[in-house]
Order: structure tokens, then sequence, then C-alpha cells
């Protein structure tokens, strides 16, 4: 199955601005009309919902994207095989600049 959408990797990092500006970057999306799927397999997906207002995923997503956005550094992405969530034409956004040539964009 291919979603013309965006797959946020690990929306909620470690510190309060790292919070902020991935939440800034789903909502600028969305103001976009971008569906965005949020994957995040350490997080709470009640919790996600009650502190930020945002759903989550903490289960891969059986899905192919358009665009990935790797927001943190965590080991679980940078072990995973991309591949998996990319459809054929898709870009992968590194804001962290950790995946190396994985990415094909830093952001």
């Amino acid at each position: 199955e291919h979603q013309q959408n965006l797959d946020i990797q690990h929306l909620l990092p470690n510190t309060n601005e790292e919070k902020l500006f991935e939440i800034i970057i789903y909502r600028n999306l969305k103001d976009y009309g971008v569906h965005v799927t949020v994957y995040d397999p350490l997080a709470n997906p009640e919790e996600v919902l009650h502190e930020y207002g945002l759903k989550t995923l903490n289960k891969k997503p059986n899905a192919t994207f358009d665009a990935l956005i790797l927001a943190v550094a965590h080991q679980e992405f940078l072990e995973m095989d991309l591949s998996e969530l990319k459809s054929k034409d898709a870009v992968v956004y590194d804001v962290k600049g950790v995946l190396g040539e994985k990415a094909d964009k830093k952001l």
C-alpha cells in the first residue's frame, strides 16, 4: 500500500527546544495539507496524544511514504532499513545529520 504522505520518525526527542521544533514541523506540514504519519517505537501513543495533541504509531507502519523525516538520532532508526518505508521516488530528510548516505537531504 502506497500513501501520499510523510513519516516523521520519532517526533519526541529529549529536550523541550527539540520538541517544539518537531511539533512546528508537524503542524506546518499539516497546514499545507500533507498527511503526516508519526512513528515512534519508544513513545506511548496515549501520552503523546494527551501531552501534544498528536496521533502517533509505536509499530512500524505497513505502508510506503513519499518522504521520511528523521527528527532524532535514536539507535532504532539508525539501524532501520528505510527502504521498507520509501515509495519509488521518496526523499529522506535527516534533521540530525546522522544518516550519512541513507539521507537525501539535511534540514
